[in-house]
């Protein structure tokens, strides 16, 4: 009788097993989850480095006194413009 019970024991713990781990897989034909909805970031107007032409953000732009812009201080340091 205990044999018995050992092994109902065993394939209880077994079916359990495979209910939490197969519980953690996903679907491949459920619906993916929702995306969260994120308020699109305004426009920024955008500079041309004066030395290589790459253009950046004026926020990240490096501005000299004569309005010229750099997208690097290594390309205002190149160009002269301190």
């Amino acid at each position: 009788m205990a044999r018995i019970l050992f092994i109902v024991f065993i394939v209880f713990l077994v079916w359990l097993l495979v209910r939490v781990l197969g519980g953690r897989r996903r679907d491949p034909g459920a619906a993916p989850a929702p995306a969260v909805d994120v308020p699109p970031r305004p426009a920024e107007s955008m500079a041309q480095c004066a030395w290589c032409g790459a253009h950046v953000p004026t926020s990240h732009a490096i501005t000299v006194t004569d309005g010229r812009a750099y997208c690097s201080v290594a390309h205002r340091d190149a160009a002269g413009g301190a």
